[in-house]
C-alpha cells in the first residue's frame, strides 16, 4: 500500500487534507517555524518544540471553532426556519 506523504511545511500537504489556502498557508508557516525536532533530542526539548507549535496554532484552530460553529447555527436556524414554513 502507499500512502501520501505527510509535509506538514508545505501547504500542498493542508490544501489536500481540505483547508483553506489562507489557513494552508498559515499552517505550513508554523510547521517550518517549529518543525518537530530529532529523536536524538531530549525528550523535554521534543516536547517543549511540540507546546510552542500548539501556542502558534492556537489562534488559528480557535477562529476555525469560531467559523464552524457560525455555520452550524446558520444550519440549524435554515433547517427551523424550513420546518416552521412547512406548518
Amino acid at each position: 500500500m502507499m500512502l501520501d506523504s505527510f509535509d506538514p511545511a508545505d501547504p500542498a500537504c493542508w490544501l489536500g487534507r481540505g483547508r483553506t489556502a489562507d489557513h494552508a498557508a498559515i499552517l505550513a508557516d508554523i510547521w517550518r517555524t517549529y518543525p518537530d525536532l530529532p529523536a536524538s533530542v531530549p525528550q523535554n526539548e521534543r516536547l517543549a518544540r511540540i507546546r510552542e507549535r500548539v501556542q502558534a496554532m492556537r489562534p488559528l484552530t480557535e477562529e476555525i471553532a469560531r467559523k464552524t460553529e457560525a455555520e452550524r447555527h446558520a444550519r440549524n436556524f435554515v433547517f427551523t426556519e424550513r420546518k416552521v414554513a412547512r406548518g
